[in-house]
């Protein structure tokens, strides 16, 4: 009887451990997700402000002009950081695949968010006669490369377990060709690639998603290095480096629900910065 009821514990103890999130990810991934917040807010004054009435909007105004040149301090810490950081949270994004009890639901959740802010943007940019469509940015891409982990995932289930490091090692070569291929045609844009500008970075990418873009490559290559990273370090669900410190609570509070905060935080700045600079033009 002892032993049925030691048995029971034992269960529920590893129902337990396995349900527990894995803090350093939700913390690098709320990090991460303060510079995307940041990155949107630039745009935000950028796009509303340029005729603000007040200094403290005027100032900002002219911040966000530094922001986006290159040729100032700035904007060249912005350039040379904001791809990293970019691919970071897509390398973090891969690296969750390892915790997420189903990547299908996932995917089928990151799609449903990615057409719902297709068509919002898209309705936007009639209201307010601006271009505003967001077509293909990182939420698109997420949604993509989780669909891709899934049949991963589907191919992994016919192979042995020892099969399974050989099957991360294609994968990986597999990824840095992607990279490369990404980074390529990052640095030499296609004119005009018509559809391809949901692949790679083409000249057309402006008109195609204008307010926020990014190609699947090289994102893919990141998020499949995270995954089998993932893989490799969370295959049991657990944390590699302990407890979590108390100064890591509010990061992987934004972590836990990065989704949220990214679609609440990009409402919420478009609505005020739309209100007093359209609306009531009192900035």
């Amino acid at each position: 009887m002892s032993q049925s009821l030691q048995e029971i514990v034992n269960m529920q103890n590893d129902v337990k451990s396995s349900s527990q999130r894995v803090w350093e990810v939700d913390f690098l991934r709320g990090f991460l997700l303060l510079f995307v917040v940041l990155d949107h807010f630039m745009f935000n004054v950028w796009y509303f402000c340029s005729n603000a009435q007040t200094a403290v909007f005027r100032w900002l105004y002219g911040l966000s002009l530094d922001y986006y040149n290159e040729h100032v301090l700035l904007g060249a810490v912005q350039n040379a950081t904001h791809n990293g950081f970019i691919m970071a949270f897509v390398f973090i994004a891969g690296v969750s695949c390892a915790l997420t009890s189903s990547n299908l639901k996932r995917a089928l959740k990151l799609s449903a968010v990615a057409l719902l802010l297709t068509a919002v943007t898209s309705a936007l940019s009639q209201v307010v006669y601006r271009p505003l469509e967001i077509n293909f940015n990182v939420i698109h891409v997420l949604a993509v490369c989780c669909f891709v982990w899934c049949l991963v995932e589907a191919v992994k289930q016919k192979l042995t377990v020892s099969n399974h490091k050989v099957l991360h090692i294609v994968l990986v070569c597999i990824a840095v060709v992607l990279g490369v291929v990404g980074y390529y045609f990052h640095a030499n844009p296609i004119e005009n690639g018509g559809v391809l500008v949901v692949l790679i970075r083409c000249g057309n990418s402006s008109i195609f998603s204008p307010a926020d873009y990014l190609p699947l490559l090289p994102a893919l290559s990141f998020y499949i290095v995270g995954a089998c990273v993932g893989a490799k370090a969370y295959g049991k669900r657990q944390s590699v480096l302990g407890s979590k410190p108390q100064i890591a609570t509010p990061f992987c509070w934004l972590g836990k629900y990065s989704l949220y905060v990214y679609l609440a935080s990009q409402a919420a700045m478009f609505a005020i910065f739309y209100l007093f600079t359209q609306v009531l033009p009192i900035f």
